[in-house]
């Protein structure tokens, strides 16, 4: 089974994502969003909300990192796809998610 299989079928990915976003103990949602368009930008997440359609609506996460100074944030890449770690600032670093995406959908260029 490939990782795609495995982020589809939501099996036992929770240990394999600690260890790609190097983070122990992570048991948050996993988040796949596959087909969406997203970016990162100075230790936050931007991704595009709506996956259909032309009319773009973004959202815009924390990253969760080791320490407030973002000296190493909880991301990795495996396999074409980027796991990200984040959460949302009004509801604090304990709801963080983990998020999932194709490495085919970033945004280098953001308007």
């Amino acid at each position: 089974m490939d990782l795609k299989e495995l982020i589809e079928s939501y099996g036992k990915l929770h240990d394999q994502i600690e260890k790609i976003i190097d983070y122990n103990g992570f048991d948050g949602e996993i988040v796949p969003m596959l087909n969406t368009n997203w970016r990162l930008d100075d230790g936050l997440l931007n991704y595009d909300r709506l996956e259909e359609g032309d009319m773009e609506e973004w959202s815009e996460l924390i990253i969760s990192s080791y320490s407030s100074s973002g000296e190493k944030f909880y991301t990795g890449q495996k396999e074409g796809f980027m796991f990200i770690m984040a959460y949302d600032d009004d509801c604090g670093w304990d709801s963080a998610q983990v998020f999932i995406f194709s490495m085919s959908n970033e945004i280098l260029i953001f308007s």
